[in-house]
């Protein structure tokens, strides 16, 4: 009788962990922010080469000094400094030995970017136009953050009603980003935006 009655007290007591543990609920959502980062202006590839003679183009010979002469003459008219060239380095290989420089042109607009790329001479060519963009404002991050959290909890809102439940304190976090921590970026697309995107997941109590 007495082991009878041991057993059901262990059972009991069994029955009572399982059921209390049973009435710890939560919800684990997914918290989303975006920030759209705007242009801060337009890179291209400028390559500078000596230009060779050409009797049939009536080419005469032009060093790479004065291609680079004539280039920052080209720039001077749009109303651009020739500190504006920033030279790439190391230069690329040339494997046609012909003395050649490759620079980088920045540029606050399409217009001007466009007046720029309009410029013909011999020994000049353009390439790799890309957007530039800012370092993003770590303060940013900040907000992102605090923003994806309460796309979380609304989300964990409209789902509790659905069972009757209502959403209570945050049980845990988890940073699911990683901090964009280059001086710029720069997009080889055609848009001038950039989004900066952070996500979380947030655990939540579940009341009834």
């Amino acid at each position: 009788m007495k082991k009878l009655l041991l057993v059901t007290c262990l059972a009991f007591m069994f029955i009572s962990v399982v059921n209390s543990q049973s009435t710890e609920k939560f919800i684990r959502i997914l918290g989303n922010a975006k920030h759209v980062v705007k242009s801060n202006g337009i890179k291209l590839k400028a390559t500078l080469q000596e230009v060779a003679p050409n009797e049939y183009r009536k080419v005469r010979y032009i060093p790479i000094d004065e291609v680079r002469e004539n280039l920052n003459t080209e720039l001077s008219a749009i109303g651009l400094p020739s500190s504006g060239l920033e030279e790439i380095w190391p230069p690329a290989r040339n494997y046609n030995k012909v003395p050649s420089e490759n620079y980088w042109i920045y540029l606050k607009d399409k217009e001007t970017a466009r007046k720029v790329m309009e410029i013909q001479q011999e020994g000049l060519t353009f390439s790799d136009v890309s957007y530039t963009f800012d370092k993003v404002d770590p303060s940013v991050y900040d907000d992102l953050a605090l923003e994806a959290i309460d796309d979380a909890r609304r989300k964990a809102k409209a789902l509790a009603k659905e069972i009757g439940k209502s959403v209570g304190e945050v049980l845990n976090l988890e940073d699911q980003s990683r901090l964009e921590s280059a001086r710029s970026y720069s997009s080889s697309n055609t848009s001038d935006s950039k989004g900066v995107a952070y996500s979380v997941v947030v655990t939540f109590e579940l009341i009834d």
